[in-house]
C-alpha cells in the first residue's frame, strides 16, 4: 500500500480587488467553516458599506411625504444632521435640516412644514455647481445637460430666463415624462446654471435672459446646453397624522 501523504493544491480566493489569500486544502477534504470564517466578513462588509443609497426621489425608500429629521439620525447618524438656516433666495433664510453639511458631494437642504418637530417635508433641495451624488431614478444629478433633460422628458419644458434669484428654474416639463417623475407626493424640478462668460455665451445668453419664462428648445438654449446646477423636490400640501 503506498504511503504517500495524500495530494495538496492550492487554490487562489479573490475576494474583492485587494484582498487575496492562499489556501492549501486537502484533495479530499475541504474545511468549509474555515472558508466561511474568511468570507464572513468581506461579505457583511459589502452588505452594511451603504445601506442607504443617495437616491433622490419621494418614495419609501428614500424622502417619504411622512419623513422627520429624528428618521434621518437613524438613517445618516447623528453627525450627518444638521439645523441650520437655508438660504432662499431673495434675500429670504428658513430654519431647516441638512445632511451631510461638512460633504460637499453629499449635502441636501430639508425645509419642513411642521418647523418645531422638523417632520413632513414642504422642499428638497441639492444645489452645488460641481458634481453630487445625488441622483434621481432617471439618472439625473447636477451637471446634467438641458438637451439631457429634453431627451428624458421626451419633449421640451418651459424654465425660467437667466440673469436674477429663481435663474432657470424649471417652471414646467410641459407634460412630459418628467412630469410624474415624483410620484402622487411631490413634484420633482431642476434649476440651470447661468451660462458661462465668454463673448459667444454672453451673445447668446442674452437671448434668454430676463424675468419671463423660455423654452428649452429655443435656440440659444439649445446652443448653450447649460448644465443642472439644482434638484428639487416640492412636496403636495398632506394633511399630516395624528
Amino acid at each position: 500500500m503506498s504511503t504517500q501523504p495524500p495530494s495538496r493544491r492550492v487554490i487562489r480566493l479573490q475576494l474583492n480587488p485587494s484582498v487575496s489569500c492562499m489556501i492549501g486544502i486537502r484533495t479530499r477534504r475541504i474545511s468549509f467553516a474555515a472558508l466561511w470564517l474568511i468570507l464572513a466578513p468581506v461579505q457583511l462588509q459589502a452588505q452594511t458599506a451603504n445601506p442607504y443609497e443617495l437616491r433622490f426621489a419621494c418614495d419609501s425608500a428614500s424622502f417619504p411625504p411622512t419623513i422627520s429629521a429624528a428618521e434621518l439620525v437613524r438613517r445618516f447618524g447623528a453627525q450627518n444632521v444638521t439645523s441650520d438656516s437655508i438660504y432662499l433666495g431673495e434675500g429670504q433664510s428658513q430654519r431647516g435640516t441638512i445632511l451631510f453639511a461638512g460633504n460637499s458631494e453629499k449635502r441636501l437642504e430639508i425645509l419642513w412644514r411642521d418647523t418645531v418637530g422638523q417632520r413632513f417635508p414642504s422642499m428638497i433641495r441639492v444645489q452645488r455647481v460641481g458634481g453630487s451624488l445625488w441622483t434621481t431614478a432617471e439618472g439625473i444629478t447636477v451637471t446634467t445637460r438641458l438637451r439631457t433633460l429634453e431627451r428624458l422628458n421626451g419633449k421640451p419644458f418651459r424654465l425660467a430666463g437667466f440673469g436674477f434669484d429663481g435663474s432657470g428654474y424649471v417652471t414646467s416639463w410641459s407634460g412630459g415624462r418628467l412630469a410624474g417623475s415624483g410620484g402622487a407626493s411631490c413634484e420633482f424640478r431642476a434649476g440651470l446654471a447661468s451660462p458661462g462668460r465668454d463673448a459667444t455665451d454672453r451673445r447668446l445668453s442674452g437671448q434668454v435672459t430676463g424675468d419671463r419664462v423660455f423654452s428649452s428648445a429655443h435656440p440659444a438654449m439649445q446652443t448653450l446646453d447649460p448644465r443642472v446646477d439644482r434638484l428639487y423636490l416640492t412636496f403636495k400640501k398632506i394633511p399630516p397624522p395624528g
